[in-house]
């Protein structure tokens, strides 16, 4: 009975009994009270409705502004990383070349001191030997010789003197003598006049001989006074010469002297720009100790940023979802493909790019009436969507950051899956540009890197393939003699969640040349077995798998990653290929293979307590790759010839499947 009804049947009573009216009215009003209190459960009901949508349209758009800022978050880290790699190789630059400069500036200094003291001792011995030495001959044999012709010409002089002196003397006494003689004779005794005439003449003659005798004499003088002089002369040319000499090293002391004071000055702009370098040298030593101490600094600060980045380059892997799916469209002729249509990631609102694919018409529809079939339309969101210009190297850039989740420590696992010939060789194991040796050069350049913040990484790798659930090595050079005959066993460690296989070779992986040419004896082994076993490359899966161990000795973390790098055979559909025989067992086993890692992948999803592992070797394999929080990317190539669409349409659909799956991570 509803609340009308039994408010009607209270209104007939009402009338019938004529009851009074208060005691009528109690039924209305439990009504009114029923439907005034179902009104306002029904306006709570609708509020709580209206906020929880607003909360859930609020949750939508925070949800859609992460999606839109991830690529720039993912953007800025990288460039955050180049930018402290390009640091840090600077700062090793200027390092390096500092310490060279102070080494060539300590180098010149002590040689140009060695240099100038050995230039200046001989120098200053030189000179003053040599004018010690021109000083002391010159005057002892000025002084000598003056001494000596002085002396000489001083007594020969007074003798001479004397004698002139004395000669004259007696020459007046004599006269004197002579005429007071004479007159006394001519007085006293003239007769004796003949007598003294003749005395006189006697006397006379004497004094003509001696004044001849003096005569001669004084020219004897002459003569010694006349050589003497010339003697004298001889002396004032020599004293001339000896002052031309003195003169010419007294010049000559001063040209030594101008030198000296050109090389003191120059010891002076030495010491000026010795003082100047070894004050810049000091400054360049405060500033590397400066430098230094900012490097400790930054290498403590940056092993704490390490461990920061790591925790937020996992969170951005997770948000972005730890299972990702890319599609390749393979370079086509336009007129040979079917229609497909590409949408960015912005075009759409659930923050992924999209890809159409136009059914094909077999045959021209015919027209009747006014209607007719249009052709069909199939839609698929991806994580990205590479058209056919895009290039091996645009692609690796999206996925790098993978490449480092494994040197984090997480198993990463990248496969290429697609139809045969749509390209999955060419995109993972490209001998240039390929994914295998990109990802393996990266790995090299990080590792060395993070050798500064203390850390050593061990690489290692095997190759190998599955193809009908056997497993083939394709290092080993007896590959084609063991083909499908070593029996190799997977054996997995729970405690340490590792997984060994029997027999298989492990090669430490060095340098990129190295791994070239794995790569390439492994894609010629698998040509040649192909040659001889009906195109086998085309009908295995081909793994390379790169184990990480790193420790790093300043903290003493270690960290454990394994990057897995899987071109899956062709996904062809018996219903579409037609084979029979030992194709179709192929076939077969491939398909069990690719649906079994659907089927590991849902479970996964579902977090089902028994995840089928065990129904391919490959997710056998893969066990510890898969699950947890490892990282999984699949590339899904596709073919748009017309002759494929079938074939690209549950290749789509596969992608499809696993990109709709999140792992569950740990917490």
């Amino acid at each position: 009975m509803t609340l009308k009804d039994i408010s009607n049947i209270s209104v007939s009573r009402r009338i019938g009994d004529r009851s009074p009216p208060r005691k009528a009215m109690k039924p209305a009003k439990v009504i009114e009270d029923i439907q005034r209190s179902r009104k306002l459960e029904l306006q709570k009901v609708l509020e709580w409705k209206d906020k929880n949508q607003q909360e859930l349209n609020d949750l939508n758009s925070e949800l859609w502004r992460i999606r839109t800022d991830l690529p720039e978050l993912e953007l800025d880290l990288e460039k955050l990383n180049n930018q402290l790699f390009e640091l840090e190789k600077r700062y090793k630059e200027k390092e390096n070349e500092l310490a060279e400069a102070d080494k060539r500036l300590e180098s010149e200094i002590a040689e140009l001191k060695q240099e100038f003291e050995l230039y200046r001792r001989q120098t200053e011995l030189e000179f003053n030997r040599k004018i010690e030495q021109l000083s002391a001959d010159c005057d002892s044999r000025v002084q000598s010789e003056i001494a000596q012709k002085q002396a000489a010409y001083t007594d020969a002089k007074r003798e001479l003197e004397k004698r002139k002196d004395e000669l004259v003397r007696q020459i007046n006494e004599e006269k004197a003598h002579f005429q007071s003689e004479n007159e006394r004779i001519i007085e006293r005794r003239r007769v004796r006049l003949e007598a003294v005439d003749r005395e006189f003449a006697r006397e006379l003659n004497n004094l003509e001989q001696d004044k001849k005798e003096i005569a001669r004499a004084a020219a004897a003088v002459d003569l010694k006074c006349e050589a003497v002089g010339a003697e004298i002369a001889k002396k004032e040319e020599e004293k001339q010469e000896l002052e031309s000499q003195v003169n010419s090293a007294r010049l000559k002391s001063a040209q030594f002297e101008e030198k000296t004071v050109e090389i003191r000055r120059e010891i002076q702009t030495l010491k000026t720009e010795f003082q100047e370098k070894v004050r810049l040298l000091e400054q360049k030593e405060h500033d590397a100790a400066k430098f230094a101490n900012s490097t400790v600094a930054l290498k403590e600060q940056l092993l704490s940023e390490e461990q920061t980045r790591r925790k937020t380059h996992n969170i951005l892997q997770d948000l972005k979802g730890n299972i990702r799916v890319f599609c390749r469209v393979k370079p086509e002729q336009a007129e040979n493909c079917f229609k497909h249509q590409m949408f960015a990631s912005a075009d759409s609102s659930d923050g992924k790019e999209h890809i159409i694919i136009t059914e094909p018409l077999v045959a021209p529809q015919p027209f009747y009436g006014f209607s007719k079939s249009a052709p069909k339309n199939y839609k698929f969101g991806f994580d990205k969507v590479f058209g056919m210009d895009s290039t091996n190297s645009e692609i690796f850039d999206e996925i790098s950051q993978l490449v480092q989740s494994a040197l984090d420590g997480y198993n990463v696992c990248i496969f290429a899956y697609g139809q045969t010939g749509s390209g999955k060789t060419f995109t993972m194991s490209s001998v240039t540009d390929g994914i295998i040796p990109r990802a393996v050069d990266l790995i090299f350049q990080r590792s060395r890197s993070a050798k500064e913040n203390g850390w050593e990484f061990s690489i290692t790798g095997q190759f190998l393939e599955i193809y009908n659930e056997n497993i083939n090595d394709l290092m080993t050079e007896s590959y084609l003699r063991n083909l499908d005959a070593v029996k190799h066993e997977i054996k997995h460690d729970e405690a340490t969640r590792t997984t060994t296989i029997t027999d298989m070779t492990t090669v430490a992986l060095e340098n990129q040349e190295q791994v070239a040419h794995i790569l390439e004896n492994a894609n010629k082994n698998r040509a040649t077995a192909s040659t001889n076993v009906n195109h086998r490359s085309s009908r295995s899966h081909s793994i390379f798998m790169i184990q990480l161990c790193g420790h790093n000795k300043k903290t003493g973390e270690s960290v454990n990653g394994k990057l897995n790098l899987i071109d899956l055979a062709g996904s062809e559909r018996i219903s579409q290929s037609m084979v029979t025989g030992e194709r179709l067992k192929e076939t077969q086993s491939i398909n069990r293979s690719l649906s079994s890692l659907g089927d590991v992948i849902t479970s996964l999803c579902k977090r089902s307590q028994h995840i089928p592992y065990r129904n391919s070797r490959l997710t056998y394999l893969l066990q510890y790759s898969l699950g947890g929080d490892s990282k999984t990317l699949m590339f899904v190539n596709i073919s748009t010839k017309l002759q494929h669409f079938n074939e690209t349409l549950n290749s789509l659909r596969f992608a499809t499947k696993v990109n709709n799956t999140q792992l569950q991570t740990k917490q």
